[in-house]
C-alpha cells in the first residue's frame, strides 16, 4: 500500500531515497483528483528518472504564483517523468528549467498531448547545458498575454544545450507585441520534428537561431503571424525541410535571405 503525502515535494523527497538499478522499477507518484499545484518544485543533484508523476485528473490547475519563477527546476539532475498536464491560468508561472541536467519525457499513443504545460506567462521549457527530450507533449497557449517588449521565449535553448521536441503541440503560442518565440543560441541545438505550431504569433520572429543548429523539419506553422519565420545570425544552421507555412503572414518575408546558400550569417536548408 502506498504512502500518502500532502505535498508533491514531500512525495518526491521520499521517492528520491530509492535509486533504481538498471531501470528495474518505477516509483509512481499519483496526484489525487482535485489536487492543485501550490508550490515550486526544485531538484538539485538528484537522480529521479525512476520516478513518474501521474494524475487522476486530465488537467491540474496551478494555484501558486511564483513571481515569474519556474514550477519545476532541475539543476545537476536527471529529471522525473512528468506525466500530467498543468494549467497555469491566472498566474505568472513559467514551466520547466534545466541546468546541467537530463530529461526524457514521453507522451505516446493514447497519451499524446495529454502531458505538458499550458497558459504559462512566458517560458515553457528553458534548457542550459542540458539534454532534454520531449515526445508528444502539449506546450500550447503560452506567452499570450504579455504587454511589454520582453522576449517571449516559449522555448529557450542555450549554453551548449540540446532540446528535442518530437510530435509536440505548440499551438496558439506568443503575442504580436513581443520578440523571440523559439530561441536557440550559443553552440546549442533545438529540434521541432513533426510538431504542430498552429497560429503562433511574434512581433519579431517565430524561430530564432544564433551560432547553433535549428531543425524544424516537417513542422506545421499554418496561420502563424510574425515579421520572419526565422532569423539566423553568427554562423547558425537551420533545416526547414517540409515546414508548412500555409496562411501565414510574414510582414517582411518568409526568410531573411536565400535558402540552401552559405552566407556569413549561416545557412538555411529548405
Amino acid at each position: 500500500m502506498g504512502k500518502i503525502f500532502s505535498k508533491l515535494s514531500e512525495a518526491l523527497e521520499e521517492a528520491l531515497k530509492y535509486v533504481a538499478i538498471k531501470n528495474t522499477y518505477t516509483i509512481t507518484i499519483k496526484l489525487k483528483s482535485g489536487y492543485v499545484l501550490n508550490e515550486r518544485i526544485e531538484l538539485i543533484s538528484a537522480l529521479a528518472d525512476h520516478i513518474a508523476i501521474i494524475s487522476e485528473d486530465e488537467k491540474i490547475m496551478v494555484d501558486y504564483d511564483p513571481k515569474e519563477d519556474y514550477l519545476f527546476t532541475f539543476k545537476g539532475s536527471v529529471a522525473p517523468k512528468i506525466n500530467c498536464l498543468f494549467d497555469a491560468t491566472g498566474t505568472t508561472a513559467k514551466g520547466m528549467y534545466f541546468l546541467n541536467s537530463m530529461a526524457k519525457m514521453l507522451a505516446l499513443n493514447e497519451n499524446k498531448y495529454k502531458f505538458g504545460f499550458i497558459n504559462l506567462k512566458k517560458n515553457a521549457v528553458v534548457v542550459e547545458n542540458s539534454r532534454v527530450i520531449l515526445n508528444g507533449y502539449n506546450l500550447s497557449e503560452n506567452a499570450k498575454n504579455l504587454n511589454t517588449q520582453i522576449n517571449q521565449d516559449v522555448l529557450y535553448c542555450s549554453g551548449h544545450g540540446e532540446l528535442d521536441l518530437v510530435e509536440c503541440k505548440l499551438d496558439n503560442n506568443g503575442s504580436l507585441v513581443n520578440g523571440w518565440l523559439y530561441y536557440v543560441g550559443y553552440a546549442s541545438k533545438l529540434s521541432l520534428i513533426n510538431c504542430s505550431c498552429l497560429n503562433n504569433k511574434s512581433n519579431y520572429n517565430i524561430l530564432n537561431n544564433n551560432n547553433s543548429y535549428l531543425n524544424a523539419q516537417s513542422s506545421n506553422f499554418t496561420g502563424s503571424k510574425g515579421n520572419f519565420l526565422l532569423r539566423s545570425f553568427n554562423g547558425g544552421g537551420s533545416n526547414l525541410q517540409g515546414v508548412n507555412t500555409d496562411s501565414c503572414t510574414w510582414s517582411n518575408s518568409e526568410l531573411p535571405f536565400a535558402v540552401n546558400s552559405l552566407t556569413r550569417d549561416g545557412i538555411i536548408y529548405k
